[in-house]
């Protein structure tokens, strides 16, 4: 695990090494253990990388890592699963090895293959690989997402790095807002890639590759949608479902096996719900050993509290528990640090919850630690999944009405819900009668309607003219393998989408912001491309939600974990915006340049938070969307918004 970064100029432009020097030391946290440059002969590619040694601790692993010839030079962040198998395989083809790392896998399986090595690996990873000879640099990320990859061109040449804030080192680029991701963001509490909320900043997404030579971007392209084909899912589709269980519980025995490779100790994340508590069982008896947990408590809501049943999980399962008590008052001195880490905003206030865990994991000594991320978009373990597979007939049945009839029915039932009727339900109304598809993620935190009321200026126009639910539909175009199966798009889109941005990228930044390793088992790319090939009608068998994966783990938990009800990774944020988060809006709000220049109306957003004081409805995830982005653009100094359209600037400020 490390962090990367790296810049390519063209034309005459060399690689200005104090730039370089600053990108690697930016993200010093994501590699305390060594740190490396490498700048090509003729001046024109710089590489660099902060390693964090969990496979072969050695020197050999000094990166950036170059092959027999020094042609090919890699970095590398994430971990091949599969490299020993890879490993053997070029040594049969006669490569020599100075390492046992996986690094060293990639240069070989690149001279290899060329561009399709990818296809062969096992694992998570931003991969950086400069061809000399062809004169190209290969950028790529892993199939989920589990690593992030940004990236950015202006002038004379293009920047990349595991964090935004590296590239940020460089001084020419504008603190600017690009306002189609705010509109984006405002919706979804995450940015979709390509587009991040930086101005000239883009991501790849999941399983994308980028190739560069020394006149620009030749090729951005999908090397993997995870998506399987036609033939393999009438294949799985086709099976019992006690072979689906079968199987799958065999490929999450590989998977948690294969996160298993270290040479450094590795523990978990436990909260005592299923996912965690599958994962924890299945490393118990792998190893024969007591597994190392981390479990989040709120002690002043008991509602929220998790600790009981991690505990029942830790003691039947092989397993110690280490409680991390989280107050009102660790969590509001954790924010600030959690909001630079993210680098853009991401409204998931279980990201303080992940950031004070992993201190606690670093401080006992664990640089890696499994999760459960993943399980809950594959296998549907959201209630709200259920929901919109039984909207979907009326949804169809709407486009059989008349637009006329259909306008005025939808008219009349969003007047008749009045004030008693949640804006979703508003939205819904509006959409039908916009004729627009259905909204295939969970509850946006800024319906369409409820976003006409806070933003001005150019992104009132954006608003109106790119419907969130467009969004979602272009994720799932194309993946005609799902076609009438509402509940497995929901689950494609989440995993290209939700999952990707939000919820991994919130894993990786703060988990890496204390240098700890996090590990997914339930993101195995064969897991992965089976559990997507499954009927949503089999993975939440019954109207349950996670039924299939329950039944493959039932063996392994107790029943208490097995039967509870869904919690999720949660944070009593409602309470804290009645007192400190409240306060801190409110200030953010008043002194926000976004807000002075006329994107964002202050008069609303007040309006929203005082409602949220009286009670007795919560808008707590409006709240944490908006203090989220406006603790950002002043951490960031972000002081304007630019169009889609608009260059990039060659000058830092925005006027």
């Amino acid at each position: 695990m490390c962090g990367i970064a790296g810049i390519l100029t063209f034309g005459t432009t060399r690689v200005p090494r104090p730039l370089l020097d600053r990108m690697v030391d930016a993200i010093s946290h994501r590699g305390p253990d060594d740190r490396g440059t490498f700048v090509s002969p003729d001046g024109h590619t710089g590489l660099g990388s902060r390693r964090l040694s969990i496979i072969d601790l050695s020197h050999a692993g000094h990166m950036p890592l170059g092959n027999e010839d020094g042609h090919v030079h890699v970095v590398f962040n994430g971990e091949i699963y599969n490299f020993q198998t890879l490993r053997e395989a070029m040594l049969k083809a006669g490569h020599v090895f100075r390492s046992h790392t996986d690094t060293e896998v990639l240069v070989h399986l690149y001279e290899e293959y060329r561009e399709s090595f990818l296809d062969q690996l096992d694992g998570m990873f931003a991969i950086a690989l400069w061809d000399d000879a062809r004169g190209i640099l290969l950028l790529a990320r892993d199939r989920c997402g589990e690593k992030p990859l940004y990236f950015s061109q202006l002038g004379g040449s293009l920047r990349f790095a595991s964090e935004i804030k590296a590239i940020l080192e460089d001084e020419q680029l504008p603190r600017g807002v690009n306002a189609e991701a705010l509109n984006q963001y405002l919706t979804f509490g995450f940015v979709p890639a390509p587009r991040t909320l930086f101005h000239g900043i883009q991501k790849l997404g999941p399983g994308e590759v980028l190739l560069v030579n020394r006149r620009g971007i030749i090729e951005r392209r999908l090397y993997s949608s995870q998506l399987p084909p036609q033939v393999y899912c009438d294949s799985v589709r086709r099976e019992p479902i006690e072979e689906q269980i079968k199987q799958t519980r065999h490929l999450l025995e590989s998977a948690v096996s294969s996160c298993m490779i270290s040479d450094v100790p590795v523990g978990a994340f436990l909260s005592g719900g299923v996912d965690s508590s599958a994962v924890v069982a299945l490393m118990s008896r792998l190893t024969g050993h007591t597994i190392e947990t981390v479990t989040i408590r709120h002690p002043e809501h008991v509602m929220l509290d998790e600790s009981r049943y991690a505990a029942l999980a830790a003691s039947r399962l092989g397993a110690r528990s280490h409680c991390v008590n989280v107050t009102e008052e660790d969590a509001f001195d954790a924010f600030s640090d959690c909001v630079r880490h993210l680098d853009e905003p991401i409204a998931d206030p279980a990201a303080v919850n992940t950031y004070i865990g992993s201190r606690m994991l670093r401080s006992m000594g664990i640089p890696v630690a499994l999760v459960g991320e993943g399980a809950d978009e594959l296998f549907l373990g959201y209630p709200y999944y259920l929901n919109h597979s039984r909207m979907a007939p009326l949804w169809r049945f709407k486009d059989r009405l008349p637009k006329r009839v259909l306008g005025v029915a939808c008219t009349i039932g969003a007047a008749a819900l009045g004030p008693f009727g949640r804006a979703i339900h508003r939205d819904l109304f509006r959409r039908a009668a916009a004729g627009e598809g259905l909204f295939l993620s969970s509850e946006p935190f800024f319906p369409d309607l409820d976003k006409e009321a806070i933003v001005g200026g150019t992104l009132v126009t954006l608003v109106h003219g790119q419907p969130s639910a467009d969004v979602t539909g272009r994720t799932i175009a194309g993946a005609t393998q799902l076609t009438g199966d509402i509940l497995a798009q929901m689950s494609f889109a989440e995993v290209r989408m939700r999952m990707a941005e939000k919820l991994l990228m919130r894993v990786d930044k703060m988990s890496m912001a204390h240098s700890i390793e996090t590990r997914a088992p339930f993101l195995n790319r064969h897991l992965v491309r089976y559990a997507l090939a499954l009927p949503g009608s089999v993975r939440a068998a019954h109207g349950k939600p996670k039924y299939l994966l329950k039944m493959a783990v039932a063996d392994l938990l107790p029943r208490e974990i097995l039967n509870r009800p869904k919690m999720g990774f949660s944070t009593p944020v409602a309470d804290w915006f009645r007192r400190s988060f409240g306060t801190l809006l409110e200030e953010r709000i008043r002194a926000s340049e976004l807000v002075r220049q006329g994107f964002l109306s202050k008069a609303a957003l007040i309006a929203v938070l005082d409602a949220h004081r009286r009670g007795p409805v919560s808008y707590h995830t409006k709240l944490w969307n908006l203090l989220c982005l406006l603790e950002w653009a002043e951490q960031f100094h972000v002081t304007c918004v630019f169009s889609a359209g608009d260059p990039v600037p060659e000058e830092a400020v925005c006027a």
